[in-house]
């Protein structure tokens, strides 16, 4: 059962959150490396006149650092010049990508600037999309406020600018990578915005065209014009088209089950277990494995019967606001998602009981504490050593 407790240090929330450090970020220095629900623009809305701001010159390299324990996931850095109204209505281009930055934690990496941006003050903005928890994903953030200085006499007004609200798309299945995807591996990719410039930081693994592209951003001098109406063609008569026949939906011929029985486990729920090798598409070796299924003959649909569904107590998961985990605004929306697939993750959230309500059968797609709880203290810190 190896891999069974793989995946409790997949499933597992760790203390492994990190933050930005190098240049020095809004909040200065101390504790800000908890998750969000969101790729909010700044984590702080407003520069901090106790930070030094720090200068770096156009087409020349900067080291940033990112420190902590770290998760699977991907990294971004963009630039913004918005620097004087409001922080959620600032765009923003897009200048790096970090692929599995977590191997670069702890550590100065270097970023080419763009020879093309301009000159001026600017917010420099560091995130990641961390992947372990399965079902969705947890944000870190951070900004900086930096000069830069250059001879380019290229406007910001020109760049494709975008908000980050629209930078990234919902979290499913297939606009984000396999989180235990690495480079190299024939299904790794990032997801994101293209970049201004896609010769340097690793900014062609977001390319048009490439798979996990967004659509936003890229080089060229502002929005690009809407394509031209095509053009009718002559009306003639329409010659009848045949029908086709309905045919029936392809009957399936594999299942997707669990590699053993994790019952005998405290950690570990067989029945859910079943249920989450049953959703995925394609099956996802070593964790599950397909068996061909026996063609069963057809017989008469029963008779359709209601009946009346018991009603339990309804529950909603809700953040504890307790140790680090006092912002509702952060936590509620993590909270609210791990609710939606049935889990209810400590120390961040709790179970709040709302009385009785009709229940229904959901389907669970999270592979989370749902499935493997750790059993003790000693669990959650292996969970933490792995990631």
């Amino acid at each position: 059962m190896q891999i069974l407790r793989t995946l409790v240090a997949l499933a597992v929330p760790c203390n492994a959150h990190w933050r930005l450090t190098v240049p020095m970020t809004r909040k200065g220095p101390g504790y800000e490396n908890d998750p969000l629900g969101s790729p909010v623009a700044c984590r702080n809305a407003l520069p901090n006149p106790a930070v030094r701001v720090e200068t770096y010159d156009a087409g020349g390299v900067m080291n940033i650092k990112f420190e902590g324990g770290g998760h699977v996931g991907d990294c971004s850095v963009y630039i913004s010049y918005d620097v004087d109204g409001s922080v959620n209505a600032a765009r923003f281009v897009k200048i790096a990508n970090l692929p599995d930055c977590r191997s670069q934690i702890n550590t100065l990496v270097p970023i080419t600037l763009p020879s093309s941006l301009p000159a001026g003050p600017a917010i420099l903005r560091w995130d990641q999309y961390a992947l372990h928890q399965g079902s969705f994903i947890e944000w870190y953030v951070q900004c900086a406020d930096i000069e830069i200085r250059s001879s380019s006499s290229k406007a910001w007004d020109s760049f494709n600018k975008f908000s980050m609200a629209s930078a990234y798309p919902a979290f499913s299945r297939s606009n984000y990578r396999r989180n235990i995807a690495v480079p190299g591996d024939s299904d790794f990719y990032m997801t994101g915005p293209s970049c201004v410039d896609e010769s340097i930081n690793q900014c062609a693994l977001t390319a048009p065209g490439t798979p996990g592209n967004s659509g936003v951003g890229g080089e060229g001098d502002g929005p690009m014009p809407p394509a031209p109406a095509p053009t009718p063609a002559p009306s003639t008569s329409p010659m009848p088209l045949p029908i086709p026949a309905t045919t029936p939906a392809p009957t399936p011929t594999m299942m997707c089950e669990p590699i053993g029985d994790c019952d005998a486990y405290s950690w570990c729920t067989q029945q859910t277990y079943v249920e989450w090798c049953s959703l995925q598409d394609p099956c996802p070796s070593p964790f599950c494995q397909s068996r061909e299924l026996t063609p069963v003959p057809t017989t008469p649909a029963p008779a359709t019967m209601t009946t009346s569904v018991p009603t339990t107590p309804a529950r909603r998961c809700v953040p504890t606001l307790e140790g680090y985990y006092t912002d509702p605004a952060i936590y509620g929306p993590i909270c609210e998602i791990q609710g939606d697939a049935n889990v209810c993750a400590a120390p961040i959230c709790r179970w709040e009981e709302l009385g009785l309500a009709q229940t229904s059968v959901r389907k669970h797609r999270f592979l989370g504490t749902t499935l493997l709880q750790a059993a003790s203290e000693v669990e959650q810190v292996a969970a933490h050593e792995e990631f």
